[in-house]
């Protein structure tokens, strides 16, 4: 009865243990196993007929055998080592990692298939092409085509040993007339010998430095810029002749200018929170804009200090200085920002005029933002010395928004607006006051049926002092409603009703519009999907100049297709007809329609282009275990390395070489070709990057690492060996040799490491032993030590009488 209790406590003990079978799908993945045990847990190991073990570094981990089939993993201290298992399926490899408890909830390994050998993916063809169709015309039937057109690009993309490929061509087409309007080739992530880390691209380009610099544009050129010493610092540069475009790019309205921009960049990262930059532009030839300056300079400075960000940059044209900078702090729910400007009325970039030109002033923002609460504003104080009031030149102007919103529960929300604005010192000065209100809130009228409307106000006052025939002020009340009449389809109504005073002409309008309509969406399968919608629009009373509606009534009709084909191919469709009525006297009737469709393919191409490159070496028998061949260190003959896919066995002097074409590779030895009593001194596999015409070299040593391993311990119920029961003693010295001294652990625990083959002398400390104990066997005693094998070597003791 006492033995099969116990025998059942042991058997719960083993279920709380994690257990790791030792089966055919582990064994496939050898030698790139893992075994993650958490610090003072245990993990189980079940082979078959378990022979010997070894742990490399014992002091992170320590393994002791259960029975026949089953060794347990102790994990000591955090950090990683490697473990050597030897049963009847040959010798296995494991990096054995130790983690704290908190890290093995936290991290949710998923398992992946172990990819030997990693081509790049081939090279990709892509095109889309997108035509549009616009009709007008005094009925449906009466309508005449105005213009067609078409835009449609075209792309080959891939990676190649020096990085990734790309070339791409945009046409436009008008009516009948088509053509090559853009086309640019560049290299992404470039590696050329040593230089690496860079990008490049020709022909059409943009470039872009900085707001007082080179703000963008685009030319018929090359940029490059890349990243060097560590990242620690980054350049561009941009070469080439202006473009001018004209609205949407047509056939023949791009124009060829005798204008060239040349410029760089240089910016530096001292550290990770101050970033610094040098821009310097230049621009000539004689289509150039004559206010424009031939060279511009500009710094800028980007620093954080703790939960203040800090931005800034200051511009020269040769002739004229511009300043602008931002801060921000935030913390938690709060952020609070201010930007300044000081820019010269006269101040140019390379390409034009910069914004908030000839301007002095601050912007001060506030937000704060919770789950069920917002507030936001925004003050801006400038004076403009560029559009300035003649009469009144120094004088500041004021602008500034505040809007808070406020959700009552998760159906109902209260949005509020202010604004306003006083411009005394522009050349146009104007007063504006603006304020806006709307509650909206939803409910569920059935399981799969909801409603929601709002309710909203709004009123604005503007003055305009030197011209007095613009003033008014104008009072809303808009309201809606929405109501889902199935899971796909939806119905609106939208009314707003204005009180317009004119106060030049001392009357008073009252225009009213309302909007309604059905909205449908369907996925009609898992390829094909479909949305269609009709709106009507009602205008009354539109005639006053400050009504702020069309004058027209109108009835839209929309519907389109999209397409799946597969993942790779997609194509749409859709169309939209319009029937718009005259409301006053001051508008004409019309009718008008647009159709659009457009489709986008693209193919992997049967050809990739990978690198190619030598991988050789040499497995060999490290006699000093130092992890490198030395010249008196001889190779091991017959020894299957595996590379990627490919098997090549060492030839009489241990060494290997393959040639391939692969971005990655993991390189191996085959285990069963180990000598046996032999471990590693090197990593067990290389996982390698390859790099183009490199000669990657892989050495492999192996070395006879043999250990003593044995604790220290009081054998309370005179069993002959360590067990639950008995008291482990620390602190205990042993002498290995006469040279070599161990001590046990807080476990009674010690090992020493890399011992030759033969016999050896150890001998234990008796002045270490604590004075209650002595030892059951001899002081000094003489051991067989196998290679590649650990000896163990315990030591009972016993309670003096």
């Amino acid at each position: 009865n006492i033995l099969n209790a116990t025998e059942k406590k042991i058997n719960r003990k083993m279920e709380e243990l994690k257990m790791i079978s030792l089966d055919d799908e582990l064994w496939s993945a050898q030698p790139k196993g893992l075994i993650r045990v958490v610090k003072d847990k245990v993990v189980v190991l079940e082979g078959k007929n378990v022979k010997r073990f070894l742990i490399v570094s014992p002091e992170f981990a320590s393994a002791e055998k259960i029975d026949n089939n089953k060794v347990q993993v102790t994990g000591k201290r955090k950090g990683s080592t490697f473990m050597h298992l030897w049963d009847d399926r040959g010798r296995w490899t494991f990096n054995v990692e130790v983690i704290f408890s908190g890290e093995a909830v936290s991290k949710k390994e998923k398992e992946e298939k172990i990819i030997l050998e990693e081509t790049v993916e081939p090279f990709q063809l892509a095109y889309s092409v997108y035509g549009d169709s616009f009709y007008e015309g005094n009925s449906l039937k009466a309508l005449d085509r105005r213009s067609t057109g078409s835009r449609q690009w075209a792309s080959i993309s891939g990676q190649t040993p020096y990085g990734k490929v790309g070339a791409r061509g945009n046409f436009s087409g008008y009516e009948d007339e088509t053509e090559l309007t853009s086309y640019s080739v560049g290299l992404a992530d470039g590696r050329i010998g040593a230089f690496k880390n860079f990008n490049v691209r020709g022909f059409d380009v943009s470039k872009r430095f900085s707001p007082l610099s080179l703000p963008g544009t685009g030319l018929r050129g090359v940029t490059l810029d890349g990243r060097m010493f560590n990242n620690k610092m980054r350049y561009d540069y941009v070469w080439g002749r202006e473009k001018e475009t004209i609205g949407q790019v047509t056939p023949g309205v791009t124009k060829r200018l005798e204008s060239f921009i040349e410029g760089a960049k240089i910016t530096f990262t001292p550290l990770r929170e101050q970033v610094y930059s040098v821009n310097f532009a230049r621009g000539y030839g004689e289509a150039r804009e004559a206010y424009l300056k031939d060279n511009v300079f500009s710094l800028e400075t980007k620093q954080k200090f703790g939960k203040l960000r800090f931005s800034s940059e200051a511009g020269y044209d040769e002739e004229n200085y511009a300043v602008r900078g931002n801060s921000t702090w935030r913390k938690d729910n709060l952020t609070l920002g201010l930007d300044f400007r000081d820019i010269d009325e006269d101040y140019s970039t390379i390409t034009g005029r910069p914004i908030s030109r000839g301007e002095i002033g601050a912007r001060t923002s506030f937000s704060w933002r919770s789950s069920n609460f917002s507030l936001t504003s925004d003050l801006d104080i400038y004076k403009n010395r560029y559009l300035f009031n003649p009469g009144k030149p120094d004088e500041l102007n004021f602008s500034g928004n505040l809007s808070g919103s406020i959700a009552f529960n998760e159906f109902s929300r209260l949005r509020t607006s202010l604004g306003y604005a006083n411009t005394p010192g522009l050349l146009s000065p104007r007063k504006d006051f603006r304020i806006s209100n709307t509650y909206s809130k939803s409910f569920k009228l059935f399981e799969d049926r909801s409603l929601s409307w709002f309710l909203g106000n709004s009123y604005q006052r503007s003055r305009y002092s030197l011209s007095p025939s613009s003033d008014y002020n104008r009072y809303s009340a808009t309201a809606g409603i929405r109501f889902l009449l199935t899971k796909k389809m939806s119905y609106y109504f939208n009314y707003n009703y204005y009180w317009v005073d004119d106060i030049f002409a001392d009357q008073m309008y009252n225009p009213r519009v309302y909007t309604t309509g059905i909205n449908y969406s369907q996925k009609i399968t898992s390829s094909l999907s479909g949305n269609m919608s009709i709106s009507y629009r009602n205008e009354e009373s539109t005639e006053g100049e400050r009504s702020l509606l069309s004058g027209e009534d109108s009835l839209d009709l929309y519907a389109g297709f999209n397409y799946k084909i597969s993942p790779d191919c997609d194509f749409f469709i859709n169309g939209r007809v319009r029937n718009v009525w005259a409301e006053n006297n001051q508008r004409n009737a019309f009718n008008e329609a647009d159709f659009r469709w457009g489709i986008r393919f693209s193919w992997d191409l049967p050809f990739h282009w990978s690198p190619r490159a030598d991988i050789q070496g040499a497995v060999f028998k490290d006699i000093d275990a130092n992890g490198e061949k030395d010249e008196d260190e001889q190779g091991l003959a017959g020894v299957t390395v595996n590379v990627g896919n490919r098997k090549v066995v060492t030839n009489s002097e241990g060494e290997y070489k393959v040639k391939l074409r692969a971005k990655k590779v993991i390189v191996s030895v085959e285990i069963k070709d180990i000598p046996s009593g032999h471990i590693f001194s090197t990593p067990t596999f290389y996982e390698l990057d390859i790099v183009e015409q490199k000669s990657h070299k892989v050495n492999f040593g192996l070395t006879t690492q043999s250990g003593i391993y044995g604790v220290v311990y009081f054998d309370k119920n005179n069993s002959g060996s360590p067990d639950a029961g008995d008291v482990f003693i620390p602190k205990v010295k042993l002498v290995l040799d006469g040279k070599k001294i161990s001590s046990t652990d807080s476990k009674g625990g010690y090992f020493f490491s890399n011992v030759s083959a033969g016999k050896h002398a150890i001998r234990i400390n008796l002045n270490s032993i604590p004075l209650k104990y002595l030892p059951v066997i001899k002081l000094k005693n003489e051991i067989q030590v196998g290679e590649g094998t650990t000896y163990i070597f315990h030591v009972p003791l016993k309670e003096k009488p």
